[in-house]
């Protein structure tokens, strides 16, 4: 036995591997330290029983995306998105009339430059930033209403600026992803569930509201709140936006352990609300048109930035008519 193991320590010596077996506990000790790191930040692992919930029943049998990817796309919604196709590639084509000013912006978002939108580095698509500031800058709304706020409240801020507009920036959220409240012109700091929602009821045709919440459906939370006891009673001419639609698509499947649940409930309503409502901009939809792609390819032309930025959609516009 000693000569087996003496014999076992010469040939990890010969092989240097005292050594790497230390360099390899190294990146073992650094990996578990940034694993619970970013655990820790992302509160991975934390059942305080709080937010954390056991599921007695599975939610599905085939855990999947039903409609898209590798199935057909709901066509009762590609049949409303339709509707209006030739306005959407309008808008589009107001796009490139923007150029000169949307050049202008930033090609990297940071937080080193607060007040400052850019187009890369945000949890928000070029595409869908680049509609924002046409949609504000056209518009030129009294009001522009976020719930859920970040990015997107500078781009807003940067269209009002550019065309001189009125616009009354309203951030409703209780931790915007950026420095935002320079830019506002009131700041509520708390959920929806937890505001005064006469401030929607004031809202007049023209105005905006951007939908960029939690994105989960659960009781008295933003989404049910919003979808219950706001979006039906909003005025006709009220412009509503919401952010990572991907109607007529499923959810896709790296989203399959978020829960999110918002697009559902909003398909519902759109399929149930019939002529009532008036499709403005679905970007996900329209984003694989070619109508698109030559709408965007000016800009592309002159873009700093990577071109893939702007080739796929995730918001959704509409507004409710008669």
């Amino acid at each position: 036995m000693k000569i087996k193991n003496w014999i076992k320590t010469r040939l990890r010596r010969a092989l240097n591997l005292p050594e790497l077996e230390e360099q390899i506990q190294q990146i073992s000790t650094l990996t578990k330290s940034l694993v619970e790191s970013q655990n820790s930040d992302y509160k991975i692992n934390e059942y305080s029983g709080k937010f954390l919930m056991e599921l007695d029943y599975p939610p599905s049998r085939d855990y999947r995306p039903r409609w898209g990817y590798t199935h057909p796309l709901h066509q009762g919604l590609i049949d409303i998105f339709s509707k209006n196709y030739h306005e959407h590639c309008e808008i589009f084509h107001s796009l490139v009339k923007l150029q000169p000013f949307l050049l202008k912006i930033n090609p990297q978002f940071s937080h080193e430059h607060p007040g400052e939108p850019g187009w890369v580095g945000g949890p928000i698509n070029a595409i869908d930033t680049a509609l924002l500031y046409y949609f504000v800058s056209e518009l030129k709304p009294r009001t522009y209403l976020e719930i859920g706020s970040g990015v997107t409240t500078l781009f807003a801020a940067r269209a009002k600026r550019d065309h001189n507009l009125a616009t009354r920036i309203v951030s409703i959220d209780p931790e915007p992803r950026a420095a935002v409240d320079a830019v506002c012109d009131e700041v509520i700091r708390a959920g929806l569930e937890t505001t005064d929602l006469s401030v929607f009821f004031n809202l007049e045709p023209g105005d905006i509201v951007f939908m960029d919440g939690s994105h989960r459906s659960f009781m008295n939370s933003d989404v049910t709140v919003f979808m219950l006891d706001v979006l039906p009673k909003l005025k006709p001419g009220v412009v509503i936006h919401f952010h990572d639609i991907v109607l007529p698509y499923d959810y896709p499947e790296m989203f399959s352990d978020w829960y999110w649940n918002e697009q559902y409930i909003l398909a519902a309503y759109l399929l149930g609300a019939g002529d009532k409502v008036k499709i403005l901009m679905p970007s996900r939809f329209m984003s694989d048109s070619s109508e698109f792609k030559q709408a965007i390819e000016p800009i592309l032309q002159n873009w700093q930035g990577s071109p893939d930025v702007w080739l796929s959609g995730g918001s959704l516009w509409f507004t409710h008519v008669g």
